[in-house]
């Protein structure tokens, strides 16, 4: 990981009802700032009351809205015995204007 990571806000978007970004185990608040501090405990809290988990059969399909839900999964060991969990990920956007430039053409739905 990045020894000196660039500091982004936890919330974004409109101020009245803005979304969450948040990644307990890679974020922490500005050292000394202990309002922050409290409030990004009590999110990370929240977060862990709340987590819900979801066992997916082989062959199913689970879809996260990234704007309406915060997800994860928990680390593991691969054995290579034909067990292991392996997650394929599909990326979905809802504006493609921001992906052009990683595409190959502006008709291109492929990165």
């Amino acid at each position: 990981m990045d020894d000196d990571p660039k500091r982004i806000a936890v919330l974004f978007g409109a101020p009245d009802d803005p979304y969450l970004r948040i990644d307990p185990a890679y974020m922490s608040p500005v050292p000394g700032d202990a309002p922050a501090q409290r409030a990004y405990d009590t999110i990370a809290a929240l977060i862990e009351d709340g987590l819900q988990h979801v066992t997916l059969d082989a062959g199913s399909l689970l879809l996260v809205d990234n704007y309406q839900a915060v997800h994860g999964r928990k680390p593991f060991a691969a054995a290579y015995d034909g067990r292991d969990r392996w997650l394929k990920r599909v990326n979905i956007t809802r504006d493609l204007r921001r992906s052009r430039s990683a595409r190959q053409s502006a008709t291109s739905l492929l990165v």
